[in-house]
């Protein structure tokens, strides 16, 4: 009984020395300018894969938006009501006026902007 007792205390210092002690991190390595540019590259080709793949699907939309449900070859057509909900701004602006306030915003975050530029010439 003694033995168990004296073992819980051991584990239960054990553990809060564990939690009490800060996790040791790796500091952060600074990529290579090789693979900087990599990484640039590639972000750039998938955005410009993914304005292509939009402007298709765009296309294909308006066709399909013409269209009832049903069975179209292999495939079937059904259009479902979304569960998504959006907040009625006008109804909250309309709420803050009334008690005399203005509501709340929040800037957006920053959006990223990647654009090549010619080399310096010297």
């Amino acid at each position: 009984m003694f033995r168990l007792a004296a073992a819980l205390r051991t584990a239960r210092r054990a553990f809060a020395a564990a939690l009490a002690a800060p996790a040791a991190r790796p500091l952060p390595v600074q990529p290579t300018t090789a693979e900087i540019l990599a990484a640039i590259a590639e972000h750039d080709e998938a955005r410009t894969a993914a304005n292509e793949a939009e402007r298709r699907k765009a296309a294909a939309r308006k066709v399909i938006d013409t269209l009832s449900d049903g069975v179209y070859g292999p495939w079937q057509l059904t259009h479902v009501a979304s569960g998504r909900t959006a907040l009625d701004t006008a109804a909250v602006k309309a709420f803050y006026a009334l008690h005399g306030a203005t509501a709340p915003e929040r800037p957006y975050a920053p959006s990223l902007k990647i654009s090549r530029r010619e080399p310096a010439t010297v």
